[in-house]
């Protein structure tokens, strides 16, 4: 969805007319507005893969410290 969004804004481009100087200026306007939503929702696309690599990674040595010796991992959890 991101993505689409940032293809969008690339393909499309600014579209300045100089006859018009204000409607150029709030073209510019949005446009600079379209692009910080996409920097917004990029930068949350990042946030969400980040997390879900460091929870995957953190599973896997997780389930490695556990199969290393079961009974350690298993006492973090006795006093529950």
């Amino acid at each position: 969805m991101e993505l689409d969004n940032v293809s969008k804004a690339i393909s499309t481009g600014l579209n300045i007319n100089s006859s018009e100087d204000d409607s150029s200026n709030f073209s510019i306007a949005q446009r600079i507005q379209e692009v910080k939503s996409i920097d917004a929702d990029m930068a949350r696309a990042s946030a969400k893969l980040t997390s879900s690599q460091v929870k995957k990674e953190l599973a896997a040595q997780t389930d490695s410290v556990a199969k290393q010796n079961p009974q350690i991992f298993l006492g973090l959890f006795e006093n529950q």
